[in-house]
This record gives structure tokens, sequence and C-alpha cells, in this order.
């Protein structure tokens, strides 16, 4: 399923899957772990190094791209396949539900369009969610049958903290292990030395090589608290009952496609909210009373995520299967106990045709991406074609100058596939584009002095599929065009009309300033 939604070569467009992969390049030219796309090619203290390393790899043995993608692709898509089946043998093997909860879980995840997608993009959610399981399942184990030698509790402490050198939001794990063998009458003196050597030298790295400076786009590109430091207690409550409000429901979205049409009616999405959210939450709490490391960690990630300053479905992924099977128990549970066996006798029947609708919608959408060449994760207004895309990289190839740089929204598509180094002419201000939507999330004098800072030669304006930012960058370059005429000439103009490319006039640009 995954391989039939699955778009080899294509990288980019989710920005997030090409940062992995630039700075996996990196690593294997021996650049260091830098962002060499961007124009001063700052360290990369984001995003945490293990899974570029992982695709370094595949770049050194296979230097050739985007033909190399084949491998990294795949290696998603499997990571993917044994996070499905490793979850479900974890959650019967250590008593969290019955073979049929988990299976059902397993199911709708694996026919879940988009989990599908994270399966089959160079982004780190899949590689994450089996480092999770794997660690998961170790602290179990050492819960019920210790094994008392320091060096493999060390070796147990560095699995535990794998997860944090994947996706920085693993270090929540941490905590929720120790605490969870402290309470079991486990010693962990060796476990928190075999963490602390993992998560210190990577905290070190991110505090010490951090861009922090007036300019936000440094900082967008090598931190995660530039995103906090304007938000006040007032945006960040706003933030946290928001993202409280649809976690719940985004997590039957996601995995259930039948349910996508149901909650765009008010009644039923509050309904859907109540239910999930009171069911999963009080499921969590019954096995924290119960020392389960599953649920500490559970608890831990959806409380950092309802503070993260961007809508969470993404962030569910990788614990997905759990969540379902949280779900999915209470449900069992409550249906066993109260409803009357000719109600019971229907479930079987909903649950296959669940399964059957989100396989029509895998489908469908495959045969969309296949036919466009653009891997969507869902079904949106407006599509635009990979071709397009390609012969806009052909004319930058053809027409500029390898050392020019370009402004634009996809501009790590754009590095990818012509070398130029490029970067986003906007700050990213997430509580502005997604939560607090009485204020403009992007200006044009602020693009101007983007492009004052950074000086670049050309500016790109393209179609950005899923993503919010598209909208309003299109309308600061008009209002740009208006404010300050002749400061953009236009060079290039694809079949696709939203294809443009301006020649930026340097002279134009230093006097507007």
């Amino acid at each position: 399923m995954g391989a039939w939604q699955m778009v080899v070569g294509v990288c980019g467009v989710f920005h997030d899957d090409a940062i992995y992969v630039i700075t996996a390049k990196a690593l294997a030219q021996g650049e260091g772990y830098r962002l060499i796309d961007l124009p001063n090619a700052p360290l990369q203290t984001k995003y945490p190094i293990l899974y570029p390393a992982l695709l370094s790899i595949i770049w050194k043995i296979w230097p050739a791209f985007p033909e190399n993608l084949l491998a990294m692709q795949w290696l998603s898509l499997l990571a993917g396949a044994a996070t499905v089946a490793l979850a479900y043998l974890y959650l019967v093997r250590f008593d969290y539900t019955s073979r049929g909860v988990a299976l059902i879980a397993s199911l709708l995840c694996a026919t879940s369009t988009f989990f599908l997608y994270f399966c089959t993009l160079t982004l780190s959610e899949m590689p994450y969610a089996l480092i999770s399981v794997l660690a998961l399942w170790a602290i179990e184990r050492q819960t019920r049958f210790p094994r008392v030698k320091p060096g493999v509790e060390i070796a147990l402490g560095l699995l535990l903290a794998l997860p944090f050198l994947t996706r920085a939001i693993g270090l929540v794990l941490v905590p929720a292990g120790i605490i969870s063998l402290y309470l079991a009458g486990r010693r962990i003196r060796w476990v928190s030395l075999g963490a602390a050597l993992i998560v210190l030298p990577w905290i070190s790295w991110m505090l010490g090589g951090s861009q922090w400076s007036s300019n936000q786009i440094d900082t967008y590109y090598t931190n995660y608290g530039s995103w906090w430091s304007s938000f006040g207690l007032v945006n960040l409550s706003r933030l946290f009952f928001i993202n409280l409000f649809y976690t719940p429901v985004s997590m039957v979205t996601i995995s259930i496609k039948l349910f996508g049409k149901i909650t765009e009616h008010l009644i039923l999405f509050t309904i859907t909210y109540s239910i999930v959210s009171i069911v999963v939450i009080l499921a969590l709490f019954k096995q924290m009373m119960h020392n389960r490391i599953l649920a500490y960690y559970l608890m831990g990630y959806l409380l950092i995520i309802s503070v993260w300053p961007w809508p969470p479905s993404r962030f569910l992924v990788p614990i997905l299967p759990f969540l379902l099977v949280f779900l999915f128990e209470e449900i069992r549970k409550t249906v066993r106990k109260y409803l009357p066996i000719c109600i019971k006798s229907l479930l079987i029947p909903l649950i296959l045709i669940l399964i059957a609708v989100n396989l029509g919608s895998i489908y469908q959408l495959g045969k969309l991406n296949r036919t466009m060449f653009y891997p969507y994760p869902a079904f949106v207004k407006e599509y635009a074609s990979w071709t397009s895309y390609s012969s806009l990289f052909r004319w930058i190839n053809s027409n500029t100058q390898a050392d020019d740089i370009i402004a634009s929204g996809l501009d790590t598509m754009v590095y990818l596939y012509t070398g130029r180094r490029a970067f986003r002419p906007f700050s990213m201000n997430p509580i502005l584009l997604f939560y607090a939507q009485d204020s403009p999330p992007m200006t044009t004098d602020g693009l101007i002095d983007i492009l004052m800072d950074y000086q670049p030669q050309y500016l790109i304006q393209t179609p950005m599929p899923i993503f919010s930012e598209e909208k309003p960058f299109s309308e600061i370059i008009n209002e740009t065009f208006i404010k300050y005429p002749g400061l953009f000439k236009s060079v290039y103009v694809g079949k696709d009309k939203r294809f443009l490319i301006f020649k930026i006039q340097a002279d134009l640009l230093i006097s507007r300033n």
C-alpha cells in the first residue's frame, strides 16, 4: 500500500524531507552537520542527527541524486511497516490489549493515507516510531525480568535516549522510562548514565550552535526556541486549548477516512472530540496507575504537542498505533459490558467498512499521485504536476549562475534539484499563521527586509501544496509589485501560470530600503 502511494524521486514537498536529505549530503561529503543549502551554511542544531546520519550512509554508497531517493524512501517505508508490526507485538506481549484490538489499530494505521504519506517521504517520523517501540519494549522487559549488569543497564539507557537523537520530542521517553523503572523497584543509576551519554552531548550541540538573532530566518532553520519567544502567556494559553481540542479529533480523522466527512458538522465534531478525548485520557490514567511506561510516555508526549506551535496531526503519526489501541480497548470493554449481543455483532462489519473506505482512499490517492507525479497526503482543491517543477528547475540550471541565491517558499527543493543556495523569504510565525489569524502572518516590509539581508538574485513563486504559507506568500509578492514597481522583473512563466521566476533588481532593492 505504501509502495502504491509512494512517488519515487521527488523530495522537498514537505520542506523538512529535503532538509534531512541535504544534511545527509553534507555529512556524506565531509562538510559536517550543516545546512549547506542556506547562504551562510549554518550548523544544523535544530533536527537531531541520527536520521540524517542513516541517510548519509545511503548517499555515500549511492551519491547519484535523485536516483538515490529510492533507497531513502524505502528506508522510511520499511521503518513504517516494522513499526506497525512491532507495535502490534508489543501491545499484545505486554498485555495492553487483546490481539483483536491490536489488529484493528494496526490495520487502520496501515490503511491510513496520512500515515502512509510519512512512510513514503524522507522524514524522521517512521525511524523515530520504530526506535521508540524498541526502547519501550526494552524498558518493559527490564521492569519484569531485570538484568543487573551495569553494562546491560547502560546499553538500556543508550537505547532509551536514541529516540531523542531522532526527534527532539523523544526526550520525553527518557524520564518516562526512568520513572517506570524506579517505581518498579529497579535501580536507575546506570540506565540514567547511559541516557545522559546521548542526551547531554546533543543538548550541548543544540545550545552551543543555535543561531539567535533578530533575523527570524536564521532562527527558524537552527532552533525551536524562536517560535515561543514572541508568544506571550495569552497566545501560549490559546495555543494549548486549541491543540488540546484538535488533537483527539485529528487522531480519528487521520486514521479513519470516513470520519473526515462526519466531523465537518459542528455537532458531530463536538461529540467526536468529547468522546475520544475522555476515553483516551481516562485510559492513559488507568495505565499510569499501574506504572506502565507506555502511558507515561504518551501522556508526556501529548502534553508537549499541546503547546507545540503547529497543528498536532503530524506529531500524532509516530504514536498513532498506541493511541488507537487505548481508544478501541476502552470501546471494547464498554461494548462487552453494556451493549446487547445484536449490536456487538455489527462491530466486525463496521470495522471492515472503515478499513474498506481507507483502502479505497489509498487507491484513489495513489492514482492521483502517479498521474501528477507528486506526493499528496490528501485530496486538495488545486493540484500541481511535477513536470511544472522540473521545467522550472531546468530553466534555473540553464540561466543562472552556480553562486546565485534564490528566494523561494520551497527553498530546500530548489537546492536539491538545482544546487543553488536558497532560503524562505518570510518569517515563520506559526501563531499568526495557524492560531491568531487577526494579523497577517507576512508583510511586504518584512519581505523587503529579508531580501535586503540575504541579497538573492531571484525570487520564485510556485504552488505549495498542503502549505498554509502559500496564500499569504503570494499576496505579499503581489503587494510588493504594487508598492515597489520595477523591483521584480519576470523572467520565467511556466505552462502552469502559477510557476514564476523574478529577477530581483538589486539597485532598486537598495534604493527602496
